[in-house]
């Protein structure tokens, strides 16, 4: 599977060790994860589309720290009915599109969102519970 570029795991558990399976992936659909992540070194650092739409993640979910998001241009989160936080966006400096559409207990972005220069698409429809967004969306002051 070392030359696979899209792959659909909807509502699947995948364990154990993943090293080199997928080092060409360009889209994982994974629709409906659970909570639970027992995958180790998920090589995905050619990801450009990350789908966990509709999926029981949170802020701390493992998967942030497994899975590479060095490249991912577009990472949809949309019906993440459990998230309350975003991920820290540090480690997605080529994300350009954010779509969270559906995260009805989301409260806070985090703050990282305004690192995020390639950013051109944020899409919030129906997040109820989101008040405020961060100071870092807001323009540049210039000096």
């Amino acid at each position: 599977m070392s030359e696979l570029r899209f792959l659909i795991l909807d509502s699947a558990v995948i364990v154990g060790d993943f090293r080199g399976v997928f080092q060409k992936l360009r889209w994982l659909q994974w629709r409906r994860c659970r909570r639970d992540y027992e995958a180790t070194d998920v090589d995905t650092k050619d990801l450009l589309i990350l789908d966990l739409s509709g999926s029981a993640i949170t802020e701390d979910w493992k998967g942030w720290e497994n899975i590479t998001l060095i490249n991912v241009k577009v990472l949809n989160l949309s019906g993440c009915t459990d998230l309350l936080l975003t991920p820290n966006f540090t480690k997605s400096p080529e994300l350009e599109r954010l779509i969270l559409e559906g995260c009805a207990l989301l409260v806070h972005i985090d703050p990282s969102i305004g690192t995020l220069k390639q950013l051109v698409y944020l899409n919030l429809k129906s997040c109820q519970e989101l008040n405020i967004l961060p100071q870092e969306l807001g323009p540049k002051s210039r000096s």
